[in-house]
């Protein structure tokens, strides 16, 4: 889906005071603002309207990378660095700028010859493990600045940057130094925020799912209540919900006014 909003915007000349009759004879401008995602996974073409100027270029396509983007290892990614280069690829048909990101992670994690962050302590056998923590974190902020809260939650599933607690009701705890816990959860909280905006539900419901951080699963454990109205007069139904517990059980009540 892709909105665009139409404003004229006059030229503006610079230097010595001109006549009024002058500024008449300067043909206006159109400007074309794209205020929202564009599309879904099914068409990549980056085809859009001359002069399109991205107002909030952190949600564009974020649909369909939330869609395509792969966040763990699976049958054909046996590696972090295969995700990597997954990810890569997928960023080359939406947004090329975070293609060469994936890809510099992919070859760093490579010649590290690790799956994955250092252990906590652990002395970098080569160049490539000593820079793959601050080259992380580097990353993470420069796209967190950005606004680029989607790819900041993928790039923390994708490395494991979460540490679960170690017991019952403790705290997860971030795996990279002088980054908190607090603000990667903002990330999370942020991108799930996005995604039940736009109605991508699916998406939401697994990120939470897996999410190492109990605070963040804890938004899958709240009920969800659907309000009904009487399909034959279209009265509203006093009382009556459908509610959807965490285990995904209905238990419906009704009562007709």
């Amino acid at each position: 889906m892709s909105i665009h909003q139409s404003v004229d915007a006059p030229g503006v000349l610079r230097g010595e005071e001109k006549s009024e009759s002058f500024f008449e004879t300067i043909p206006k401008s159109e400007l074309v603002f794209s205020i929202t995602d564009q599309g879904d996974a099914k068409d990549l073409s980056l085809s859009s309207p001359p002069d399109v100027v991205d107002v909030a270029p952190e949600v564009t396509h974020l649909s369909r990378f939330s869609e395509l983007y792969a966040t763990s290892k699976r049958s054909r990614l046996a590696t972090k660095a295969d995700v990597c280069r997954y990810n890569a690829h997928v960023a080359e048909n939406l947004n090329p700028k975070i293609t060469q990101m994936w890809k510099t992670l992919a070859s760093i994690l490579d010649g590290s010859g690790l799956d994955g962050l250092p252990s906590s302590g652990a002395t970098p056998q080569n160049a490539m493990q000593y820079m793959l923590v601050p080259t992380i974190r580097k990353l993470l902020l420069q796209r967190a600045n950005a606004g680029d809260v989607q790819t900041c939650v993928v790039l923390c599933e994708v490395m494991d940057i979460i540490s679960p607690p170690a017991n019952a009701g403790g705290v997860a705890k971030s795996k990279l130094p002088n980054l908190n816990i607090e603000l990667i959860r903002e990330w999370y909280l942020s991108y799930i925020d996005l995604l039940q905006q736009m109605c991508l539900f699916e998406q939401a419901a697994s990120l939470i799912r897996n999410c190492n951080d109990p605070v963040i699963g804890a938004l899958n454990q709240q009920s969800t209540s659907f309000h009904e109205s009487c399909p034959l007069c279209g009265k509203p139904l006093m009382g009556a919900s459908a509610i959807q517990d965490n285990a995904g059980s209905n238990h419906r009540t009704a009562q007709r006014v």
